[in-house]
């Protein structure tokens, strides 16, 4: 099996096994007031990388929630791209201990998302609120995201 994997950035290696958070990696997010990510996903490489990689590569990006609630590719990528900007409003990428399937993102019909986070994300998350919108307009899927403080940060 190849170490490397092809993803909508590009070929990066391929996730490894553990979930710890590397030792120098901050714990908690910047305590600014309110943080914003965004990301835009192109549904024709998405589903490019998709069918080039093995089926198995889906479960490391996507929870089995998420794919079993996802019924096209523009669902998925709508996800992705909100697990993309959830990352970059917590101030961090996809780095060793970081998992794409640490970000749950649950789609509501108004456009909004509900985001649940696990092991790293949730640690730099914690005392945040998570605001998310997602849309797929001219053959991409683009999301905003913004971290709130939870003792009262407003929007």
């Amino acid at each position: 099996m190849s170490d490397r994997v092809e993803s909508p950035a590009g070929a990066v290696p391929a996730p490894r096994a553990h979930r710890a958070l590397p030792s120098d990696a901050p714990t908690r997010a910047p305590a600014s007031l309110t943080r914003v990510g965004c990301d835009v996903v192109e549904l024709g490489r998405l589903e490019q990388v998709l069918a080039r990689n093995p089926r198995a590569f889906r479960g490391q990006i996507f929870t089995a929630a998420e794919e079993a609630a996802a019924g096209s590719i523009g669902a998925l990528a709508r996800r992705f791209a909100v697990k993309e900007a959830t990352l970059k409003a917590l101030g961090i990428g996809l780095v060793a201990g970081v998992h794409p399937t640490d970000i749950e993102v649950t789609a509501r019909p108004d456009g909004g998302c509900d985001v649940r986070l696990a092991g790293a994300p949730a640690l730099l998350g914690r005392g945040r609120t998570i605001h998310a919108r997602t849309w797929i307009e001219a053959g991409h899927a683009a999301a905003i995201v913004w971290l709130g403080r939870a003792d009262g940060d407003s929007l």
